[in-house]
């Protein structure tokens, strides 16, 4: 082969490692693209919170599209009682799931609450924040009661945050730890169940 050959065989291999080198970064934008456009979360759980034989259905969803201009979040828990499903929405209708768990939040009983916080977007602090349990009634179906329920309500407060987590070994159980954000102050507020009353009850 010739050196004009050798060129031509040169300039022609280069071509071709460009190409394959075109598609692979082409693969991998797509790929991070793809990735970009599946943020949402969709969350179940099957567990028992009545104490009966039919386990519940918790559902936490956070869905936003690609773009991240539409937000839609909530917690919802299922309860099959007499044959029929029925639906608890917790009035947790929001944009961001900030949190959530399934825990044993009292420390008296066997049986686990639902803990969310769902909060929606904006200059002021809006959304809301539970603590949820499901009460069993052998004579009946099983009732929902809200042991801990926060929705900010001072314009003052931009911003908000709400932990279920053991910071007073004295008291049973986990404590609600309520954590407000002003323009130039924090403010810090702590819950711990309270047995008489069967909820949450400020200590500090």
């Amino acid at each position: 082969m010739d050196a004009s050959g050798t060129s031509d065989w040169m300039v022609l291999r280069w071509l071709l490692l460009a190409g394959v080198l075109g598609a692979l970064a082409a693969t991998g934008d797509a790929a991070r693209e793809a990735s970009a456009c599946h943020p949402s979360r969709l969350l179940e759980r099957r567990i028992n919170l009545d104490g009966d034989r039919m386990k519940e259905v918790v559902i936490a969803a956070d869905h936003h599209d690609c773009g991240h201009t539409q937000f839609h979040a909530y917690v919802h828990v299922r309860d099959r009682c007499r044959g029929e499903w029925r639906t608890f929405d917790l009035q947790s209708d929001g944009e961001i799931l900030r949190r959530f768990s399934i825990a044993n939040a009292d420390g008296l009983t066997k049986r686990r609450e639902v803990f969310f916080v769902t909060q929606k977007l904006g200059p002021v602090a809006s959304g809301i924040a539970e603590v949820v349990r499901l009460d069993d009634r052998p004579s009946g179906c099983a009732n929902l009661r809200a042991l801990f329920r926060h929705t900010p309500t001072d314009a003052a407060v931009q911003s908000f945050d709400v932990q279920l987590k053991d910071v007073a070994p004295q008291f049973p159980g986990l404590e609600v730890v309520l954590t407000e954000a002003r323009e130039v102050a924090q403010r810090i507020t702590r819950y711990r169940y309270d047995r008489k009353r069967d909820r949450y009850v400020r200590y500090a």
